[in-house]
């Protein structure tokens, strides 16, 4: 789950701060309202918003599938691999989907 707040221009910028669940949580360690780098605009935990993480899954699958074909070189093993890490990759990000939509609905007070 990456957040994220939208300026006063309309860019997004990209919060780099530790793993929080809800805005509550973002408020009570990081305060209920922040500033961004050096500039003099203040910003509000009610303004961040998550997006999920960009879904690797399948990258992660062609490197599991070329990684253990060549040191193990054996199909079966391979395939196996695969799609373990397949399905690993496939569940994180479900979990992570769900957490985007529990940060997103959530209240900051």
């Amino acid at each position: 789950m990456l957040l994220y707040i939208k300026t006063n221009s309309g860019k997004d910028i990209e919060l780099r701060i530790s793993s929080v669940q809800t805005r509550k949580c973002m408020a009570d360690i990081h305060g209920a309202t922040f500033e961004i780098g050096d500039s003099d605009n203040t910003y509000h935990v009610k303004d961040v918003y998550a997006k999920p993480s960009p879904d690797t899954t399948y990258g992660m699958g062609l490197l599991a599938f070329l990684f253990s074909a060549f040191s193990t070189k054996n199909f079966i093993v391979s395939a196996v691999f695969t799609f373990s890490v397949l399905v690993f990759t496939k569940i994180y990000f479900i979990l992570d989907k769900k957490a985007v939509k529990k940060f997103n609905e959530s209240n900051w007070f």
